[in-house]
């Protein structure tokens, strides 16, 4: 659990840091490219973490489904 609190936050505090940088790009659309760049690299990090981890939680709801019937 602690691991998975820790990832939220981390995740959290990388997005505040995007917009904020977002934000600063309203005044300055130079660096928008790059920011969006940013962006959309940090969402496909995030998106290949979360797959994992619904990879990891299909394996163990199969392994419970296994053990129970293994049981009976």
């Amino acid at each position: 659990r602690k691991k998975v609190v820790e990832r939220v936050e981390t995740c959290l505090s990388k997005s505040n840091a995007l917009l904020e940088k977002l934000k600063e790009c309203e005044e300055n659309s130079d660096k928008l490219d790059e920011v969006l760049e940013e962006c959309i690299d940090e969402l496909i990090e995030e998106r290949k973490f979360h797959v994992v981890g619904l990879e990891i939680e299909e394996m163990f709801r199969k392994k419970s489904k296994e053990d129970s019937l293994n049981i009976s």
